[in-house]
């Protein structure tokens, strides 16, 4: 019996360990011959380290760095694997990763010590730390943190210094989360050092193998003291380097080989990484419905639903991009061609990455060269998969509230279409390489999200078939990269007066719209077209909200759906009446009634205009240029 229920205690224990951490670290079957052991162990490591309330990137990063200190390199070893995806940081299946380039930076800065220490000391203090506020990852501000963590691990002469500077940036209650996180840090290295048989997992042995100079770093650290398994694995990595060496004599197309197999191999862990995040938030979200289901709350349903529709759609479109390139490697893919309308093209690709874009809060700025009518010899299903991946490229690289940017030109019977980013760049040196397939925009190339390095080679394959061309350039470091696309054309037309309209435009007053619709997703859209016409807009989606916002936003031009919960657009409206700013808005009815006695009834509730739904987009233009040019008397000509 005994037996049996210790069995059942380590079945479950695992299974609990692997939902956090998406595996089992060895570090938790060392004792599973006593569960008791097993089971208090695993506790503490929840209540100190996963259930911990400082942010799982911050505790993640504060673990590795103060491993450094552990003689027996397993305990750093498998931290840094959860900081690179082999595993949740901190158990945590929602936390951030770290790229490569601040990972290395805390198993390379060596510990202050002495006069070195004081500027830390120093700088600690004035900083307003709590639970849920930390410093920036790899910033200076957290490099200070983690040297006094440091100190006080290590009972060094500088402890009291270094504590009493904690003490000053945190409230006492949040600096007990720091040194009970340093408690279990300290019992997880006693851990290790007492079980020298620890072994590293296939998945780590794989990554050092893959980022040498990442386990250059980890095990040749003079900050931790040498020990067996350590000098194990230095030797192991220098029989790989020896061997690379060797093959490097031999051929150089073998070194091109080995280079394409590591390209596959650091391939094959980012895609676990990226399949694991759409699938982590779609196996929670199963877990949420069904509880939602169970208290009949029907929001939820709904909420988690669209959550999990955007996630199998990212997931889509991972698993399509990988066959459409293995398709095109084999030259198995035809395209049927037709003539295609560009214009349609780019608005197209716009709109499927119009959420992206929002949820960046980016700055869109599109210049089609005023050109109505643009044709090319092509595929219009796959050139719509060129434009928009060139352009979450450029929401993905682009800082947060960052700008994007989208232009057409024609020189020399071309089309160039130029999609701009405004994030760190690109080195020269890697311009031809981030086209190649499993290359990514990592430590190396632009900061920001890592990829799979499969949407650009995507791009360029796509673009060949074309008979067109795909270039980059970057003004590196930190002013962004931009992408050219040249397609052969077949015809052109300019928009009527373009050159007039372009002439009204520049005369134009900032126009400040206001949209308010209970549709989120018709009134987030719309919204991006606006700002795409260069003018800035605010979102409500209740007329209760509009009439919060409006005195402060005094918009120019407000569009109004009528049919709205709780205040619908005729009271809304009727209340905005009495309002003194009210007297320099023009306030449009924007509605799917468009019967002779629904447009007298807006008419009577205040509004100017009636509008029915979906508005033009060019009819959008032109309210918006009246509206902003203050022409009232060409808008009521425009719209009686």
């Amino acid at each position: 019996m005994n037996v049996g229920k210790e069995s059942h205690l380590n079945v479950e224990l695992l299974n609990d360990v692997k939902s956090r951490f998406g595996l089992v670290p060895n570090f938790f079957r060392l004792a599973l011959e006593s569960p008791d052991i097993s089971e208090n162990l695993w506790g503490f490591a929840k209540f100190a380290y996963l259930d911990n309330p400082l942010p799982s990137l911050f505790k993640e990063r504060l673990f590795v760095y103060a491993s450094r200190f552990c003689e027996v390199r397993y305990c750093i070893a498998r931290h840094v694997g959860f900081l690179a995806g082999l595993g949740h940081p901190s158990g945590d299946p929602s936390s951030n990763l770290s790229s490569m380039d601040l990972i290395i930076p805390l198993l390379a800065n060596p510990l202050p010590r002495n006069s070195d220490l004081q500027p830390y000391l120093n700088l600690v203090p004035t900083l307003e730390l709590s639970t849920s506020h930390v410093p920036d990852e790899g910033s200076e501000e957290e490099y200070a943190v983690f040297v006094c963590v440091a100190h006080i691990l290590l009972q060094t002469s500088s402890t009291h210094d270094c504590l009493d500077a904690l003490k000053k940036a945190y409230a006492p209650a949040d600096l007990e989360y720091v040194l009970v996180l340093l408690t279990f840090i300290r019992t997880a290295h006693y851990w290790t050092k007492i079980h020298p048989e620890l072994e590293l997992e296939d998945d780590l042995r794989q990554l050092f193998q893959v980022q040498e100079h990442l386990a250059e770093k980890l095990f040749n650290d003079p900050e931790a003291e040498a020990c067996e398994l350590s000098s194990q694995l230095h030797n192991e990595l220098y029989t790989l380097r020896r061997e690379a060496q060797l093959m490097g004599q031999i051929k150089s197309s073998n070194e091109a080989l080995r280079e394409a197999n590591l390209r596959k191999d650091d391939f094959l862990a980012t895609l676990a990484h990226e399949l694991r995040n759409p699938l982590a938030p779609i196996a929670s979200g199963l877990e949420a419905m069904d509880l939602a289901i169970k208290n009949k709350n029907l929001k939820a349903v709904e909420s988690l639903c669209s959550s999990m529709k955007r996630q199998t759609q990212q997931l889509t479109s991972l698993v399509n991009d990988l066959m459409d390139v293995s398709r095109i490697s084999r030259g198995v893919m035809s395209l049927k061609m037709e003539k295609v309308e560009l214009v349609d093209v780019i608005t197209d690709a716009i709109d499927s990455v119009a959420e992206r874009m929002e949820t960046a809060e980016h700055t869109f700025v599109y210049d089609s060269g005023k050109y109505e009518s643009i044709v090319v010899q092509g595929n219009q299903v796959r050139l719509i998969q060129i434009f928009s991946n060139l352009l979450d490229n450029a929401i993905k690289y682009s800082p947060d509230e960052g700008r994007v940017e989208l232009k057409i030109d024609i020189h020399d019977k071309q089309v160039v279409v130029t999609v701009s980013d405004h994030g760190v760049g690109i080195p020269e040196e890697h311009y031809e390489k981030i086209f190649e397939l499993f290359s990514q925009s990592g430590d190396d190339l632009e900061a920001g999200e890592n990829g799979l390095g499969v949407g650009l080679s995507l791009v360029k394959k796509l673009v060949e078939l074309h008979d067109g061309s795909v270039s980059v350039s970057s003004r590196h470091p930190d002013n962004g990269s931009q992408f050219v696309v040249r397609l052969p054309l077949i015809e052109y037309r300019k928009t009527p007066d373009g050159s007039k309209v372009a002439s009204e435009m520049e005369k134009t007053t900032p126009c400040k719209v206001l949209l308010v619709d209970d549709n989120k997703s018709a009134a987030d859209i719309l919204g991006m077209l606006i700002l795409m016409l260069g003018y800035s807009v605010d979102t409500v989606y209740n007329g209760k909200a509009a009439l919060e916002i409006a005195p402060d936003l005094s918009p120019d031009v407000i569009f109004m759906d009528i049919g709205m919960p709780e205040l619908n657009g005729y009271e809304t409206a009727k209340r905005m009446s009495k309002a003194a700013w009210r007297r320099n808005t023009v306030l449009i009815a924007l509605t799917g009634w468009g019967r002779d006695e629904d447009i007298q009834r807006t008419k009577e509730a205040g509004f100017d205009y009636h509008l029915v739904k979906p508005i033009d987009a060019e009819q959008l233009k032109k309210i918006l240029l009246y509206v902003s040019n203050k022409d009232y008397e060409g808008l009521k000509s425009y719209l009686d």
